[in-house]
């Protein structure tokens, strides 16, 4: 009854499906390389944004206080600065009174979750700011922000005696 009806294939043939995964494959092998490269600067740029916007909180809320100390640094718990330069465990701000040792009240935590693939090491154990916002024995510290990853990529954060928080350009070495 129907003698013109022609039967027609609607698939790929076996060719046309090997020759689109061997485009693909060389797609993704010159793609994965530039998008972890990618993924490490943005991280590491994510890293250094937060450190001095925590450093520029410290320093406000210091002088919005107008007494004791502010400070930035790693920590062991809420209630103890580690007692190290390394601060890949994490950070906290934290305001600080006269005592000795200091009694904080934590005010931000970065935890180590946040700098994963991240060292962050300074040559001060903590920054701390005055009432008058500037950095407490303080000369030019400089934290440096490397990705263990990658030893090229890294950045630096140089907090003056002023208290002025600024990224840097100078030759950071990362450990």
């Amino acid at each position: 009854m129907n003698a013109d009806r022609t039967s027609r294939n609607t698939g790929f043939s076996l060719i046309e499906l090997l020759v689109t995964v061997a485009l693909l494959s060389i797609l993704l092998a010159l793609g994965v390389p530039a998008f972890t490269d990618l993924i490490v600067s943005t991280k590491l740029t994510s890293a250094t944004n937060t450190l001095i916007g925590h450093l520029q909180f410290a320093r406000a809320e210091a002088i919005k206080r107008g007494r004791g100390l502010v400070g930035v640094g790693p920590y062991k718990s809420d209630t103890a600065w580690l007692d190290d330069d390394s601060w890949e465990g994490g950070y906290m701000v934290a305001a600080a009174d006269n005592a000795s040792p200091p009694n904080l009240q934590v005010l931000r935590r970065v935890g180590k979750a946040d700098l994963a693939s991240l060292t962050i090491t300074s040559n001060n154990k903590i920054v701390y700011f005055e009432h008058d916002g500037s950095a407490y024995g303080v000369v030019n510290t400089t934290l440096r922000i490397c990705s263990k990853n990658d030893p090229t990529k890294k950045r630096g954060v140089t907090i003056s005696s002023m208290g002025r928080v600024r990224t840097t350009d100078q030759s950071i070495t990362c450990p």
